[in-house]
Formats: C-alpha cells, sequence, structure tokens
C-alpha cells in the first residue's frame, strides 16, 4: 500500500511538471478560452479586476498534463492509497449538503495553480500554495467526516484577533480566497471605477460556522429528519451573532445583505470541487469598503463570549430568565434592521416587556413602565423620565399593533429613547445574571430596605 508521504511526493513531482508545460502554452486562443472577468491576487499582495479566469480546451491540453511519466506513477499510486481510491469515481458527500463525484484526474487536477489572463498575459496564480493543497486534498482523503464552512461577510465590527465563540464558530479576519470570493459574488462593492486594492482596503471580516458532518462514501438513499433543522441552525447561528454586537459595542454589526437577506458563501473543501455562494440580490444593501465600525477591545471580546453563551444557550443558568434576555437581545437587534420607526418601536417594546415583566402578572403597561424605572441607575428625576418614556411609548405601541393613526415624527422620537434605556437595562441585566442570576426583587427596588 502507498504511504500518505510517497502519495504526497508523486503528486508534488506531477504538479511541477504540469505547471511548467503550462508554463509554455499558447494563449493567442487555440488553447485557452477566457472566461468571465474577474477578480484574482497580484504578486504584490493586491487584489485587481481584469483579469479572465482561464478555461482550457480538455483535449488539447490532456498530453501536456497526463502524457508524462509523473502522471503515470501518480496514477498508479491513486489506485493503491486506500483513502484515496475510496475517494475515486463514487459520489462523496454528507446527507445534509449533497454529494460529488470525481475521479483521480479531477482530484490531481484541483491542485493546480488557478490559471488567468491579465495584462501580463497567461498566468498561474498561488504556485507557492501547492503544497498546501496537497496537504489538504491528502487529509480530506483521510478524514471520516466533512467540514462545511459556510462565511457571512460582516461590517461595523472588527476583532485584534481571532473570536471563537465556541467550538465550531468564529468570527475573524477572512482569508485570501475569501476575499476573492466576496468580490466575485458582489457582496462587497468597490468604488466606481476602482480596479486595485491595497492590503489596507480588505480588511474584511466575517461570521465563520465550520459544521462536521459524517462523510459518506456512496450514493445517499435516505433524507435524514434532522435536515430542515440543520438548515435553518445556520441562519440562527447568525441572527444569535448580530443580536449579541449592540449589546456590547455602540455599533451595530451588519452581514453582506443590509437590511435584506444575508449573502454567504460556503465549501466543503476540495472535495466539493469549489464554492457555491449566495449573492446580494438587487433587494439587498451591498456594503462598500467597510472602512467604518468598532474595533473590540481585549474587554470587549471577552464580554462578547460570555454574551455568546447566554445568547446560545450554552452558558449557566440556561432558564426562563436567559430565554427573556436573549429575546430582548433578539428583538432589539431586528429593531436596527426595521425601515419603518412603527415597526422598530413594536420590536424594541416586545424586548422591554421580556426584560421588565418577568413572571409579572399586573397591569402591563404600568408595570413595565414601573420596572423600566427602577431599574434604570439614576436620580429619581431621571427615573421618572425613564417611567414617562416607557409609558408613553407603550400607548404608541398599542394604537400602532391596533392600526390606529400614529404620528411618525413621535414614534420615531420613541424608539430612539427606548432604544437608549434598553441597551443600558439589557447590559446591566446581563451582569447580573452572569454573576448570580437576573430575577429582579421588583418589591424591594420599590421599598428599598434600610436599617
Amino acid at each position: 500500500m502507498v504511504e500518505d508521504s510517497e502519495l504526497f511526493d508523486a503528486m508534488w513531482r506531477w504538479t511541477q511538471t504540469a505547471i511548467n508545460n503550462l508554463h509554455n502554452i499558447s494563449s493567442d486562443g487555440s488553447v485557452i478560452v477566457a472566461g468571465g472577468q474577474g477578480w484574482a491576487c497580484d504578486p504584490d499582495g493586491r487584489i485587481v479586476l481584469g483579469h479572465r479566469h482561464v478555461l482550457f480546451h480538455p483535449p488539447m491540453i490532456e498530453n501536456l498534463l497526463y502524457e508524462n511519466a509523473e502522471w503515470k506513477t501518480l496514477e498508479e499510486m491513486s489506485r493503491n492509497h486506500t483513502r484515496m481510491a475510496m475517494h475515486c469515481d463514487i459520489p462523496v458527500g454528507t446527507p445534509y449538503d449533497g454529494t460529488s463525484q470525481h475521479s483521480a484526474k479531477d482530484f490531481c487536477y484541483s491542485l493546480l495553480p488557478t490559471p488567468y489572463i491579465g495584462g501580463q498575459g497567461f498566468s498561474l496564480t498561488d504556485v507557492e500554495g501547492t503544497a498546501d493543497r496537497i496537504t489538504n486534498l491528502i487529509n480530506e482523503f483521510n478524514d471520516d467526516y466533512v467540514t462545511m464552512t459556510t462565511v457571512w461577510p460582516i461590517c461595523g465590527m472588527r476583532v485584534r484577533q481571532p473570536l471563537y465563540l465556541d467550538d465550531e464558530q468564529c468570527f475573524r479576519p477572512l482569508t485570501e480566497q475569501e476575499k476573492l470570493s466576496v468580490l466575485n459574488f458582489k457582496i462587497i462593492d468597490v468604488y466606481e471605477g476602482q480596479t486595485v486594492l491595497d492590503p489596507n482596503q480588505t480588511d474584511w471580516y466575517g461570521f465563520v460556522l465550520n459544521e462536521r458532518f459524517e462523510k459518506l462514501l456512496g450514493h445517499i438513499e435516505t433524507t435524514p429528519d434532522d435536515l430542515a433543522e440543520k438548515c435553518n441552525r445556520r441562519d440562527k447561528c447568525l441572527e444569535m451573532f448580530l443580536s449579541v454586537a449592540p449589546v456590547v459595542t455602540d455599533f451595530v454589526a451588519y452581514h453582506g445583505g443590509g437590511n435584506s437577506h444575508a449573502p454567504r458563501f460556503s465549501s466543503r473543501g476540495i472535495l466539493s470541487r469549489g464554492e457555491t455562494g449566495y449573492l446580494a440580490g438587487p433587494g439587498g444593501i451591498r456594503f462598500l469598503f467597510p472602512d467604518y465600525g468598532v474595533t473590540l477591545t481585549d474587554d470587549q471580546s471577552a464580554r462578547f463570549i460570555h454574551v455568546w453563551k447566554l445568547v446560545s444557550g450554552t452558558g449557566p443558568n440556561n432558564n426562563k430568565t436567559a430565554k427573556a434576555l436573549r429575546n430582548a437581545m433578539r428583538r432589539l437587534f431586528y429593531a436596527e434592521t426595521r425601515v419603518l420607526p412603527q415597526d422598530r418601536l413594536v420590536d424594541l417594546m416586545i424586548a422591554a416587556e421580556s426584560i421588565y415583566t418577568i413572571d409579572s402578572k399586573a397591569e402591563l403597561s404600568f408595570q413595565l413602565s414601573q420596572n423600566a424605572a427602577l431599574w434604570h441607575d439614576g436620580t429619581n428625576m431621571e427615573r421618572r423620565a425613564a417611567f414617562k418614556v416607557m409609558r408613553d411609548a407603550y400607548k404608541l405601541r398599542s394604537d400602532i399593533v391596533h392600526g390606529s393613526m400614529v404620528d411618525d415624527d413621535k414614534v420615531a422620537l420613541a424608539a430612539s429613547n427606548v432604544r437608549t434605556l434598553l441597551k443600558a437595562g439589557i447590559a446591566k441585566a446581563i451582569d447580573a445574571h452572569l454573576s448570580d442570576g437576573f430575577r429582579p426583587k421588583w418589591e424591594e427596588l420599590v421599598f428599598p430596605l434600610t436599617e
């Protein structure tokens, strides 16, 4: 049987021969067909527009790639490497994301650098990354699981170091390949006429979900019972992430679709033969360079992780109170995405009900306003103002949901005031929950204990 190291050496020798042969082919159209214009990395680390990805005429390059001694050796090894042989010419994948079928030639062709035609004629990009691609492919052959990586580009927030939220999810800078995907899927738009992006112009970040599924070899006969749940989970993970940001920072983080659907792209590695993307549609708000926002401090990063555990249900005290806080945070984020102030205020009032009326059976408007004032840190005058803010907002909320006419300016002002009050209230509730549990004793707040 062929060992991994032997397979690596054979793949390396073949790729070097293939690259040398491809460099010598003609770019006059007899062998190469130029595809659509796209973005690519240049040798100086910049991302440039204008390169056309190359499609070869397969019959014409067959002899350049496969009519040589290195390929004969590699082809023989592919049949005698136990794990690679198991993957060739049969469907490989998971019941959740489908399967794909490849030959030994397909797998090895994926190791070659991406060809393109640009200002300097025909070129091959990322030649130096060949060794990594070989290592990754062999590792994928040996792995009994398939890793599905889903990336949502995010603007409005940065981190100094990758923010690892749990074993599956993190917030980190995009890789060079992910940046190209973001541009080619038009999730990030450039300024009109711009064709060159320097490294300092592509400081982009993304929320990343890495899911591990058992690898299946062969045709998948049945659909798993939890297929819908697995698919919906991805959108819920993004929603949870976005609901934490307004509580931890003064900025709101957005996905690449703005207030519309969330564009993303995903990959199952080399075994999937490329990436699939969900484009930002015309109804979305594709963001330009995200050169604004906030960089989380170390303290904010630590707090983000604490709050993430709360909102994801993986932290301590995952009880009714924790669920109420999660709902409040989610509704606070929803309010940021609404276009109409009426919709914004309704979301904010639902958030307020979640944290200010836990276990309450009293008259809701008064109880909500009173508890908001009691929970607010400030002077008596400031608490009286908080009471009035919530009471007035609740009246407007009732008018809205019952179809009464309301003044848009009053609604917008009420939404702004409630948002400010809620951000402080949720932050205080989170601190209380993380320390000894958020379960306010409202009577003691009304009648403070005195010596």
